[in-house]
């Protein structure tokens, strides 16, 4: 992978998003990581905020990207 972990990627994501906070970009660095390490038959839950679940699923297989656009299906 082109980032090995939470520092690597902190260091490019903070250049990309210079006005985000430190805590900002830790968050979203941490999200990032868990989304790139999920396995066949993990349990994603979608969330706005802390009070509403959006959805449920399930992981069914590999990351695939699709469409012209790359659009990322997982």
């Amino acid at each position: 992978t082109l980032f090995e972990g939470l520092d690597d990627l902190q260091v490019a994501y903070a250049q990309a998003k210079p006005t985000n906070t430190d805590k900002q970009v830790r968050q979203a660095c941490k999200s990032l990581l868990l989304f790139r390490d999920l396995e066949e038959g993990d349990i994603v839950v979608a969330n706005r905020g802390t009070k509403t679940v959006l959805g449920v699923g399930r992981v069914t297989g590999e990351m695939k990207v699709t469409g012209p656009g790359g659009s990322w299906r997982r």
